[in-house]
């Protein structure tokens, strides 16, 4: 989901300058990808640490379900572990072709439990 705003009053946006009225577009996709703050953005790490979550929106735009889909997938994954202790990757995952979301049409995986 890409997220498209009108720049308010002029400003500078990593290191771009914006002037008042120009358009500023947010691609999901980036998200956890700063060069900056992590050291190898581009690999798939589920244990990253300082992390900050933008899946659910934020202010006036946060999604009212957020708690309960942080619980179902809380869920899914906690019965995932206890069933499957051990996972590893068994070929590198299979990236699905979107500009706006990171997302994998197949991640195969192994367990040893």
């Amino acid at each position: 989901m890409d997220a498209e705003r009108i720049a308010t009053r002029p400003l500078t946006v990593g290191g771009v300058a914006i002037p008042q009225g120009g358009d500023i577009t947010t691609v999901l996709a980036a998200a956890g990808r700063d060069p900056a703050r992590h050291p190898d953005p581009d690999t798939f790490d589920v244990l990253r640490p300082d992390i900050r979550v933008l899946s659910f929106g934020a202010g006036a735009h946060h999604c009212p379900g957020a708690a309960l889909a942080r619980l179902q997938g809380a869920a899914v994954v906690q019965q995932l572990l206890a069933r499957f202790p051990v996972l590893a990757h068994a070929r590198r995952p299979v990236r699905r072709d979107s500009v706006s979301l990171r997302a994998s049409t197949r991640l195969p995986l192994v367990t040893s439990g």
